[in-house]
């Protein structure tokens, strides 16, 4: 094989690898580009999500006052004053009975710790919470550790 024609075998093997990197950048480009789409999809969601999800005090006043007028009571009464205080200690005591909920699924799942029978908890598992003190997530149908 002369010189020649080993410069013009290296070329092409040159312009092979050339081009194989070019459509794998390409390629790359596109993906980067679905990744992208998907990553701002995400972003879009969740920011849709949480800002529905969120109540301000004075949404929630306005809420308040809005379903003790429906009820026909009239601002400034003492009906209506009953009645803002009836909706608030209601929203407590649901507050107050979801807190105890949480705190005895916790102290349940710390109590079958070592019990094979139940699967130790995790993130995966849709009811499961973290408990930030001890680092470990607990929920209604598995163990702690």
């Amino acid at each position: 094989m002369r010189a020649s024609e080993r410069l013009s075998s290296w070329r092409q093997r040159e312009a092979s690898r050339s081009q194989q990197q070019e459509a794998f950048c390409f390629h790359a480009t596109k993906g980067g580009d679905m990744r992208r789409y998907v990553l701002m999809l995400l972003v879009f969601v969740f920011g849709a999500t949480t800002g529905c999800a969120a109540v301000n005090p004075e949404q929630q006043r306005a809420s308040d006052q809005a379903r003790c007028a429906g009820y026909g009571y009239q601002p400034g009464t003492d009906q209506f004053a009953n009645c803002m205080m009836k909706v608030d200690m209601r929203r407590q005591d649901q507050a107050d009975a979801q807190a105890q909920n949480d705190a005895d699924m916790k102290a349940r799942s710390i109590r079958r710790n070592g019990d094979t029978r139940f699967p130790v908890c995790s993130a995966s598992m849709m009811d499961a919470n973290l408990d930030t003190t001890n680092n470990a997530w607990y929920g209604p149908n598995c163990r702690e550790k």
